[in-house]
């Protein structure tokens, strides 16, 4: 007997719609989870942190969740970003740290 679980019902019916902002440095780390995340949440990207701030100020409630990669890009140290944000509105932020090893 197999159970399949509905796309639908993987994500609360009060989180769809959220109004995403994904900012990564890397195009196609972006369209990928973009790609994911836009059947159940309203996305923008921006692989400039610079870019992300502007479009945070522009709307006071433009965004209710902010993804960033830590490394944002050589423009801005990730702790200048994220006080950006939180200095302009009490938002909840999730950061995605990459640790990568040499051998």
């Amino acid at each position: 007997m197999s159970t399949s679980v509905s796309k639908d019902s993987l994500v609360p019916i009060a989180a769809r719609g959220l109004r995403v902002l994904l900012v990564d440095q890397k195009i196609s780390s972006l369209l990928a989870v973009a790609s994911v995340l836009k059947e159940f949440y309203d996305v923008k990207i921006t692989n400039s942190a610079s870019a992300a701030l502007s479009m945070i100020r522009q709307g006071d409630d433009q965004f209710d969740l902010v993804m960033a990669n830590t490394n944002v890009g050589k423009e801005m140290d990730i702790s200048i970003f994220l006080n950006s944000i939180l200095l302009k509105k009490d938002m909840p932020i999730i950061c995605e740290l990459i640790l990568s090893f040499s051998t």
